[in-house]
């Protein structure tokens, strides 16, 4: 991330005009890769590094990491929990040794 108020960075960052936020990608030798833009439905061709959501942030980085020769992979799906609604361990309304407990304030 980068505060392009720094002078000197403005005209290295302003690719296509002068406007914010907008995320560009890098090579590691950090030059723009100024071809990864973004694409998605419901972006805007005059705002190309603009990205209004997260989707369209996760789809510029797996197109850049393409175009170094990486693959992206998914995350592994989360584990599905073998309780279930129903299971009595959820009733919290049912005391646990069935007498009623009872405090003397």
């Amino acid at each position: 991330m980068a505060n392009l108020e720094v002078d000197g960075y403005l005209d290295k960052f302003s690719i296509d005009g002068a406007y914010a936020p907008r995320i560009y990608f890098l090579k590691p030798s950090g030059e723009i890769m100024a071809d990864i833009t973004n694409t998605s439905p419901g972006s805007l061709s005059e705002y190309k590094y603009y990205y209004h959501n997260g989707a369209s942030v996760v789809q510029g980085m797996k197109d850049a990491l393409a175009k170094v020769g990486i693959t992206a992979t998914e995350p592994p799906a989360e584990p599905e929990s073998s309780l279930s609604d129903d299971d009595d361990q959820w009733d919290l309304d049912e005391p646990e040794n069935k007498e009623e407990e009872k405090w003397d304030i």
